[in-house]
């Protein structure tokens, strides 16, 4: 702020970024109400405020046509960057059908996180059963020297791997001369992408065109909590020390402020880079699919390709629907299999707005996520949002919420967060965990209880599927995945988009090309396979009836994976 005189009065005093900060606001204001009358005017219009915020500022200093904002030619022909009245967004300028690659971006950077750093490339992350381990830092592994090569200029592991060095020699047990240092101890993923964006900045200037897209992202700064202001702290520490003494002024940051604005800047605008199975395996930063807005029910979906021969394939977004000239883009930043109140903690925690879509604002109808069976047993569902009573949707028999079911069926939620959660950081659940019991115990009251559309129910069906996998159980494994293929394709209206995930999404690919190859398997019923299970997924034996179910599963897969070549060659 400029100095103010020992005359001034201070409550008239105001910075210059203050200053801007209201010019802004009134000029989002006075755009959002011009931008709504002209909606409203519109026949058939749809309302105002019926998707969500973008991840994107919508500073008027940035706008697309103001001098020395930033640009993204990697946009092209096909789509373009225009105000919304939630700020900025990408807007289809010709039409596109299910399946078409909208765009394909390089990443400003892309990590793994811990529990894969064995087993993938760290510069192209393809999965290798051996991989060469960089001989300085012996962290970062990769595929051959090429990719090492590579690495050391283009990913800067040349300034990551002193980093590295640094950080283990000053951590309990880093520098006891072992040949390989405590992975449980390195710093993050999120230090790693916020140092790796800070030094590319260094080597590419802060008045370059790729850092003008970083600044230009969206920091929510104004709009942390305290719990996550000292998130942000302790984040800002750790990247300090990962960085070294005074490296973080000769990287141009000043002051605290900016490091926590940055960190903030990462935080809502990260996405989770995953492989070609769709699970997630590190973080991504790309600013112009940032620019995508949010819906529950979105038309495109963010895809990783594997890596292939070496090289870091970008991001690509790929349509869900049929997309007319003039159609915003939207993607989801949550996982839209999750029920609306998971869903909207996400979103308002982490992106700070409420997400009225489509899916969001649907009424008069049983969501599948969080659908009971019918207690008269007419095959039906019954709404399952934790109201005392709720009546069945097609012979309206009453079900009666008393107080031990809904303590289990939370439990059973939160198993399910559980589950998801080792998964995740670890690829898979041990087969002696904790978690195993707690899953198997739980699996056979809720099928009673509930349809395999319920979300926490289908979470844990796919994490016993995927253990039945590596445990070699093939049948139990099959018949888990006919189960999860189910409540993955429900829906509780008749729009087939109210389902988990919609037709087309990569998701519902995946596990059908699994259900598919599985089913081919020349497996006999498993004598330890659950009567439970027997009973809910009934499997004819190998048979042309057996082969008859593959077929159309494969088939149906080959279908919805037009667009992911990954998962077209799995069906393959």
């Amino acid at each position: 702020p400029p100095p103010a005189s020992a005359s001034a009065d201070p409550a008239c005093v105001i910075s210059l970024a203050e200053l801007r900060r209201q010019l802004a606001a009134r000029a989002a204001r006075w755009r959002a109400r011009r931008l709504r009358g002209s909606a409203s005017s519109a026949p058939g219009a749809e309302p105002v405020g019926s998707w969500a915020d973008t991840r994107q500022a919508s500073d008027p200093i940035r706008h697309p046509s103001a001098p020395g904002a930033p640009t993204y030619p990697e946009l092209g022909d096909r789509l373009g960057v225009s105000d919304t009245p939630r700020g900025r967004g990408i807007f289809a300028k010709s039409s596109a059908h299910p399946g078409d690659t909208l765009l394909i971006a390089e990443t400003h950077v892309s990590v793994l996180a811990t529990a894969h750093i064995f087993t993938r490339c760290h510069y192209c992350f393809a999965q290798r059963p051996a991989l060469l381990r960089c001989a300085g830092c012996r962290f970062a592994r990769y595929c051959n020297a090429a990719c090492q090569r590579t690495a050391w200029t283009e990913a800067r592991h040349r300034d990551e791997c002193a980093a590295l060095m640094r950080w283990f020699a000053c951590v309990p047990g880093g520098g006891d001369g072992s040949d390989l240092p405590d992975v449980t101890q390195e710093p993050g993923a999120s230090v790693r992408a916020l140092a790796q964006l800070l030094w590319q900045r260094r080597r590419r200037g802060r008045d370059s065109g790729w850092w003008r897209r970083v600044a230009a992202m969206q920091s929510h700064r104004r709009d942390m909590d305290a719990a996550q202001a000292a998130d942000a702290a302790q984040l800002a520490v750790r990247l300090a020390r990962f960085l070294g003494d005074g490296a973080l002024e000769a990287l141009g940051i000043s002051h605290a402020d900016a490091l926590v604005t940055l960190i903030a800047q990462h935080h809502t605008n990260a996405f989770t880079l995953s492989d070609a199975h769709f699970d997630p395996i590190g973080v991504a930063v790309c600013p112009v699919a940032a620019l995508i807005n949010h819906s529950c029910a979105p038309n495109a979906v963010v895809v990783f390709p594997e890596a292939c021969a070496g090289k870091r394939c970008p991001m690509h977004v790929v349509a869900l629907t049929d997309i007319a000239a003039g159609d915003e883009i939207y993607a989801s930043y949550v996982d839209i299999g999750a029920p609306r109140t998971e869903r909207q903690r996400t979103l308002h925690e982490r992106y700070h707005f409420t997400c009225n879509c489509a899916l969001c604002s649907r009424t008069n109808w049983v969501d599948p996520r969080t659908a009971l069976w019918c207690p008269a047993g007419c095959g039906a569902w019954c709404a399952g949002d934790g109201a005392p009573v709720t009546r069945c949707a097609r012979c309206g028999a009453p079900r009666h919420m008393n107080a031990a079911t809904y303590t289990r069926l939370n439990e059973a939620a939160a198993l399910s967060v559980r589950v998801t959660a080792a998964m995740h950081e670890g690829g898979a659940l041990p087969t002696d965990d904790a978690l195993h019991s707690a899953l198997r115990d739980t699996l056979p009251w809720l099928c009673e209880l509930a349809p395999p559309a319920n979300a926490s129910l289908w979470s844990l069906l796919h994490a016993a599927h995927v253990l039945a996998i590596e445990r070699g159980a093939w049948d139990e494994a099959t018949r888990l995945a006919m189960l999860v293929c189910a409540g993955i394709q429900a829906r509780g209206a008749r729009d087939a988009r109210s389902a988990l995930y919609p037709p087309h999404h990569p998701q519902r690919a995946v596990m059908l090309a699994a259900l598919g190859r599985l089913l081919l398997l020349d497996a006999a019923q498993d004598a330890v396979t659950p009567a439970w299970l027997i009973e809910r997924a009934p499997l004819p034996p190998p048979s042309p009836a057996r082969a008859a179910l593959a077929h159309a599963a494969l088939t149906q897969a080959a279908r919805e994976s037009s667009g992911y070549p990954d998962v077209a060659a799995l069906v393959r």
